[in-house]
């Protein structure tokens, strides 16, 4: 179902002349204003005062709701005007007064440039982000320096396709001395469309002039409609990256009697093989960083940053995409073109094997991406090594948390899971995980010895942790399997519909 959100723009910001009860403010004043609209930006929200809308910028974190008196006291009128909260709060965990906080007012003076509401194009692109959404209305911010995608004239019709409908009217605020600009509209109603503060959304001008009309895209619906196609896609492919380097080992060292390999993609199977840690290797806290770095996990970030050179170059996924490519080039038909020997044409089963390494990674990424709930984020990995000539790999899931009031990496919590698989000991499951600077360390195995030696070397682990600086907790190993971590957001999606 389509949107067509009609807006009557009222203009709330005053002409300079209606904000002298603003600018003739004198120190030691005081005010009562209202909370009306909190912005995207931190500690920064929209105050009205004898009904004028103001923008208001804050010294650190408030409490202040929307529809709340704040009583000020001006503090200073030039080169800014900055005023303090006379309520000051007082801190939960200790009981004393917290310093008063401080705003500043964002007042129009005789050199700022006049707020103007942005001129839009029919099929022009607009990135917002929700700063209130509640059952009355919706507030959106704009920047109008945010690049915008023009796809054309857009069909009168066009309202019908795809989005949400927004029928009541809604009014713009154009911030003075600023390029942003808040948009409020009526609630979102529609085919079970829900939204929150802090969510970007995307519109689309299907309408200019005094009343214009704009879309919301559908862009999280059709995000997670192509990741459930692609796991559909990928999930039957997948297989072990440890398949693939297997047989290049073969056919570059030669071990057995598999053909060899053209020119091109033994210098690639080389090059991929050379990058991977030993099993002594990922020992080093530095090489196993470098090691989930290069692991292809994060290709496309890389690149999304500008990277070059050597940080690519030591990508497993860059790596194995030009392997991939390579192959395509070099299939039989092209060799015997180019006359070359039977003993250079190209495995049949190598192709397949390439796509399911491929297949793996992808989805390995996908259940890695952001999730709703923005406190958590995971990242699962398969990370290839060579033991003792052969090829071995260790998945890994790193989790983060993030605890209500905990704003900086360190204060969140970290769990990590790895499995492994060393001879003639079974899989291995251990988890790590760190919590109030404390490390709590548990392992699962389903065989007894296995079980056994790990119990008989707790003690020395625990030494060696203490000996690195941390905290020691719960140190414990267990007979069987670890009980099922809470599911990603990609595993919940629902990929097949049937009824048995």
């Amino acid at each position: 179902m389509s949107v067509d959100i009609q807006t009557s723009l009222t203009r709330l910001m005053p002409a300079t002349g209606q904000t002298d009860n603003l600018t003739d403010l004198k120190p030691g004043q005081q005010l009562t204003v209202k909370v009306i609209s909190r912005l995207a930006e931190k500690n920064t929200f929209i105050v009205s005062h004898a009904g004028t809308a103001i923008a208001a910028r804050a010294n650190r974190a408030i409490q202040a709701g929307i529809g709340q008196p704040l009583k000020l006291q001006v503090l200073q009128v030039q080169p800014a005007v900055i005023l303090k909260i006379l309520d000051a709060p007082v801190d939960a965990q200790t009981g004393n007064t917290r310093p008063p906080a401080l705003l500043q007012f964002n007042v129009p003076t005789a050199s700022a440039k006049p707020a103007q509401l942005p001129v839009w194009t029919m099929g022009q692109q607009i990135s917002a982000t929700i700063i209130h959404v509640d059952d009355q209305k919706m507030r959106l911010q704009i920047d109008v320096r945010s690049p915008t995608v023009n796809n054309g004239n857009v069909p009168a019709n066009s309202a019908s396709s795809t989005g949400q409908l927004l029928h009541t009217a809604a009014s713009t605020t154009a911030l003075p001395n600023s390029s942003k600009t808040v948009i409020t509209l009526p609630p979102a109603t529609g085919q079970g469309e829900t939204y929150k503060t802090g969510q970007q959304v995307r519109l689309q001008v299907l309408q200019t002039g005094p009343e214009p009309a704009f879309r919301i895209l559908p862009q999280a619906r059709q995000a997670q409609e192509t990741i459930t196609a692609a796991l559909r896609q990928l999930l039957p492919r997948q297989t072990a990256p440890t398949v693939l380097l297997e047989q290049m080992l073969q056919h570059v060292s030669q071990r057995t009697k598999a053909q060899q390999l053209p020119e091109t993609l033994q210098r690639l199977a080389r090059i991929i093989l050379a990058q991977l840690p030993t099993s002594k290797q990922l020992q080093s806290g530095s090489t196993l960083k470098q090691a989930v770095q290069d692991s292809g996990l994060f290709l496309e970030a890389k690149l999304a940053q500008g990277r070059s050179g050597t940080t690519l170059q030591q990508d497993f996924k860059g790596n194995l995409l030009k392997f991939l490519q390579a192959m395509q080039r070099a299939s039989p038909v092209a060799e015997a073109r180019q006359q070359l020997s039977a003993k250079a044409l190209l495995p049949e089963e190598l192709p397949q094997k390439g796509e399911g390494t491929l297949a793996k990674l992808v989805l390995d990424q996908l259940s890695s991406l952001p999730r709703e709930d923005s406190s958590r984020q995971a990242w699962n990995l398969e990370l290839p090594y060579i033991d003792q000539e052969e090829a071995r790999s260790v998945h890994i899931a790193i989790e983060r948390e993030k605890q209500t009031g905990q704003h900086s990496e360190e204060e969140a919590n970290w769990s990590v899971t790895i499995s492994i698989a060393p001879p003639r000991l079974g899989t291995i499951h251990c988890r790590l995980s760190f919590c109030d600077n404390t490390l709590n360390t548990q392992f699962w195995s389903d065989r007894t010895k296995t079980t056994q030696l790990i119990g008989d070397n707790l003690d020395y682990l625990q030494q060696q942790i203490e000996a690195a600086g941390l905290k020691t907790g719960l140190m414990r190993v267990n007979q069987g399997l670890p009980e099922p971590q809470r599911k990603s957001g990609q595993e919940n999606r629902r990929l097949f519909d049937g009824k048995a």
